[in-house]
């Protein structure tokens, strides 16, 4: 018996994708001590993101593997101030596909301040069957 879609809840704010340089993976190999002001801004950053990405895989029940995909996120903010939602998806895709280019989907945010989280449903892409 094959899975068709799954759901699940990534609770808390949600984090956005991030565009990581060569020079600031090497700012993660640095002990924290040693870092000045404006770079443990930028590992500190990272190390958010990275340790999300983690929940994303945590809170999925199955490994995905490569194939066509449908994926689709609500998310519910805490306020008005929050990650850009198209980071916040781009951030699932990469916690959860190896290959995202056969990935389709769709995001929709609302804001609720006493439960900030994301609601995902991965499902087969039928349309995508090669």
């Amino acid at each position: 018996m094959s899975v068709k879609s799954i759901e699940f809840v990534v609770p808390g704010d949600a984090v956005g994708c991030l565009r990581i340089t060569q020079g600031q993976l090497k700012l993660l190999r640095i002990p924290r001590a040693k870092l000045w002001a404006g770079q443990l801004r930028v590992y500190d950053r990272i190390h958010k993101y990275l340790a999300y990405k983690e929940e994303i895989q945590y809170r999925c029940p199955i490994k995905i593997l490569d194939n066509a995909f449908c994926l689709d996120i609500i998310m519910y903010f805490r306020n008005q101030k929050h990650p850009d939602p198209d980071n916040v998806f781009k951030a699932f895709a990469d916690a959860l596909f190896t290959n995202d280019n056969r990935l389709v989907g769709s995001f929709r945010f609302h804001i609720d301040p006493t439960c900030p989280r994301v609601e995902v449903k991965i499902s087969l892409d039928e349309g995508g069957k090669t």
